[in-house]
């Protein structure tokens, strides 16, 4: 999934390639309910660093905490998580300046509404 997110971000729309990662990362997960939100987040991101491609773009790294993050946070077992929410804010700030797509106001609104700062 990483691997397809990172080659599509700067060939689609930013709002299109968020559009299909909040459909993607809604996806029901399987991940055992006694561990918690923090634990498996780190193992997952820790999974795809071990499977990282040598080719990776500076964006990959960054693509991964946020799908991982964003999939969790979708899990109503796991919300309200502040620590995830700043993982997906923090993400799309990333994003922003090392997109090569001219509209990155979709990167900062999705950042803005992670941050709950939009009125």
């Amino acid at each position: 999934m990483v691997t397809f997110f990172e080659s599509s971000f700067d060939l689609i729309p930013h709002q299109d390639w968020i559009e299909r990662l909040r459909l993607v990362t809604r996806a029901p997960d399987d991940l055992p309910l006694e561990r918690n939100c923090a634990d498996l987040y780190k193992q997952l991101v820790n999974d795809d660093i071990h499977n990282t491609p040598q080719d990776r773009s500076p964006a990959g790294n960054v693509i991964t905490r946020l799908i991982v993050a964003s999939w969790l946070a979708t899990n109503p077992f796991t919300m309200p998580d502040k620590d995830l929410m700043d993982t997906i804010e923090h993400a799309y700030r990333e994003l922003s300046p090392l997109s090569r797509r001219p509209d990155v106001a979709p990167l900062q609104l999705a950042a803005q509404l992670a941050a709950g700062t939009m009125l």
